[in-house]
Order: structure tokens, then sequence, then C-alpha cells
């Protein structure tokens, strides 16, 4: 037997949300709560693998840029150098009317 939450949680769908939720509440013979439950699982359980790989990107980042840093032989950019450089190598970039001082 499942356990729930000691609080209720208000909860007001769409017209749309909810007649597709009494027709699948009829269709499969299941209360509308059975479907939002299940909804509510499928969503947390996709934020958590967003948040983990989102998570893992930016330490993969930080573990790049520190390599980056501590490599002498790897050239420093100022942020102007590193745009100017960007729009040699980028058609798009250079045809921005503010592109001036980048190409």
């Amino acid at each position: 037997m499942r356990k729930y939450a000691i609080e209720m949680l208000p909860f007001k769908p769409t017209e749309e949300q909810y007649k597709k939720l009494n027709e699948l509440s009829k269709k499969y013979n299941r209360p509308k709560a059975y479907f939002i439950r299940l909804a509510l699982d499928l969503f947390l359980k996709q934020v958590n693998k967003l948040l983990k790989l989102e998570e893992e990107f930016e330490k993969k980042l930080y573990e790049i840029a520190l390599e980056r840093l501590n490599d002498k032989e790897d050239e420093i950019l100022t942020l102007d150098e590193f745009e100017r450089e960007i729009g040699r190598n980028n058609p798009k970039l250079c045809r921005r009317k503010d592109a001036k001082n980048i190409c």
C-alpha cells in the first residue's frame, strides 16, 4: 500500500486537461488521481535526469577551464581578442551591424 503525503496540494487543471483526464479515467476505469500521480512521477524523474546532466556538464566545463588555465602553453585571450578570433571564422557574425570591432 502506498503512503501518501500528509498535506494535500491544491490543483486546478485547465478545461482541456480536465476533459482528457476524465476520458482517461473512464476509458481505463481508474481514478483521476491515479493519472495525476503517474504524470507527476514521470515529470519528476525527467527533471531529476535533466538536473543531473546539467550538473555533470557544468562540472566538465569547470574541469576544462581549469585545465586550460593551468596549461602554460595555452594562450589566454582577452574578451576583445576572443570576439575578433571568433568573428574571423564566423561569416554570420561579421555581417552583424555591431560587428565593426569584431571582424
